[in-house]
């Protein structure tokens, strides 16, 4: 068996070989050794238009389907949203087709969303978290604030470092000051523990 090659040049001048398919089935684009059913080589650095290019002009999305219809497998999408998408323009979507769910949203201004494709603050998760570890940027804040729920905020860096626990009404519980004072019932605790009812 051979291979079957596809090449642009002039006529009856040396050809440049652009595609090949290999006798055992895989095509190469850039590669004469295709050691997938497809592989995509360039060897030219720097460009905005990379390796892949998925393009339209479409109103609602384009889309690219990862699927495993094997045992448990299941049909993945990746998504860029346009204006008439019902979820909104200018979204980056990891789609659950086979569960028919977004699981994972970057909007246009990087807000990243988990279980929710309205992500209002960098980092959006509607759902529960379990972690054993948590870091954070010295600069900034973490807040864990839901509607309705009770939430926490950390603060660093800023001088006026605190950890702070919320009822679902957003009335203060309990604050613990970074000079070690805490407080219940009172953001202002003057003592190692100062409780206000």
């Amino acid at each position: 068996p051979t291979d079957i090659i596809f090449s642009t040049g002039a006529l009856n001048a040396d050809a440049t070989e652009k595609m090949r398919i290999t006798s055992s089935g895989n095509v190469g684009i850039g590669t004469t050794s295709p050691g997938a059913k497809l592989t995509v080589y360039f060897a030219a650095a720097g460009g905005t238009n990379g390796i892949l290019k998925v393009d339209s002009n479409n109103d609602v999305a384009t889309n690219i389907v990862l699927s495993n219809r094997g045992t448990s497998g299941r049909i993945w999408e990746l998504i860029s949203t346009a204006a008439n998408a019902g979820i909104g323009g200018g979204k980056f979507s990891i789609y659950d087709q086979t569960g028919a769910s977004h699981r994972l949203l970057i909007d246009s201004t990087g807000n990243v969303g988990i279980g929710t494709t309205a992500p209002g603050e960098t980092l959006d998760v509607n759902g529960s978290i379990d972690w054993t570890t948590m870091y954070w940027d010295p600069s900034e804040n973490i807040t864990m604030r839901g509607a309705g729920e009770f939430s926490f905020d950390f603060s660093d860096g800023d001088g006026n470092d605190y950890w702070h626990v919320w009822d679902p009404t957003h009335s203060s519980i309990l604050v613990v000051r970074n000079s070690g004072n805490v407080g219940i019932g009172t953001t202002g605790p003057n003592g190692t523990l100062t409780v206000y009812k």
